[in-house]
């Protein structure tokens, strides 16, 4: 079975993670630097995002499950809801341990392994920044909603392993203390980079989830380019707006005049589509005709 460009991309990235996943959380908890723990335990968490939303990839690109198109994008999210819970439980744990290396004369980090961590650290930057600028082009391709949130993953593993290395390779400095410091600024580091995951997992996701509508602004915007046309339309019937999953829909129904044709009103409803695609992206919108026997409905409905 062949595969696209973009599903190799993500492929070859879980691959590389996956060979540098048992060193690195097996020297970031062998070393005792807060740095290295802290990021030992991000990269298992974050490391589970990936391989989840490879599958979720896969399934939308080969139309698997397509009858339960929006089931999957919000079984999606709830994973991703659950993991950034664990990551609020590994933030205690650590925030613990760095509260330890602040208040309590504890025992040195082991040279070794956090010279050795260091060093794939190191390796782990350079694969991130190669993986995130392949992600960056097929987004920039495709504009997919699972790429998006790859590229947000591994920036944010980059700035990590990013920051690691630098407090990790420490070690050299002949001040324990020093070092000390260094760790602890590392691991804080770490930690800020766990919290802004896990606010915008939480924050976005809860979101999509409860299908909130459509911001106010981009509703406006809608309904901007819809009166901007009223001299082509008889009646607004109705304008709805709604979330489901992460995406945004917009659904306008519009009546006519009774010697307008049906062609020329699709016309119309098409060059409106056009103009909102134009204004707002990531969004689908649906322009159409309404009968009159609709239309008066929906006014005594009112």
């Amino acid at each position: 079975m062949s595969m696209q460009s973009a599903e190799r991309v993500l492929l070859n990235a879980i691959l590389a993670d996956c060979c540098l996943a048992v060193p690195i959380i097996g020297l970031g908890f062998m070393s005792g630097a807060a740095s290295a723990l802290s990021e030992a335990i991000r990269a298992i968490l974050l490391f589970s995002i990936d391989i989840f939303s490879f599958l979720m990839f896969l399934a939308v690109n080969r139309r698997r499950f397509s009858q339960f198109e929006f089931g999957l994008e919000k079984l999606q999210i709830m994973v991703q809801l659950a993991i950034a819970l664990a990551m609020c439980f590994s933030l205690t744990f650590i925030a613990n341990r760095v509260w330890n290396e602040i208040t309590n004369n504890t025992s040195p980090p082991n040279y070794l392994f956090s010279l050795v961590f260091a060093c794939f650290a190191y390796i782990n930057t350079l694969v991130n920044l190669h993986m995130l600028r392949g992600m960056l082009r097929e987004y920039r391709a495709s504009r997919s909603i699972i790429l998006k949130g790859q590229v947000k993953n591994r920036t944010v593993m980059t700035v990590g392993s990013v920051v690691v290395t630098l407090s990790c390779s420490a070690v050299v400095i002949p001040d324990i203390y020093v070092f000390k410091l260094l760790d602890i600024l590392g691991a804080l580091v770490v930690m800020g980079v766990i919290v802004v995951t896990v606010v915008r997992l939480l924050g976005g996701g809860v979101v999509a989830l409860l299908d909130a509508p459509m911001e106010e602004h981009d509703k406006f915007l809608v309904l901007r380019e819809v009166v901007a046309r009223f001299e082509d339309w008889g009646t607004l019937v109705f304008l709805r707006t709604r979330r489901i999953g992460h995406r945004r829909y917009a659904e306008v129904g519009l009546s006519f005049d009774a010697d307008t044709t049906t062609r020329r009103a699709l016309e119309v409803c098409r060059e409106i589509e056009a103009v909102i695609h134009r204004e707002l992206t990531d969004v689908y919108v649906a322009v159409y005709p309404v009968g009159e026997g609709a239309a008066a409905a929906v006014a005594e409905a009112a």
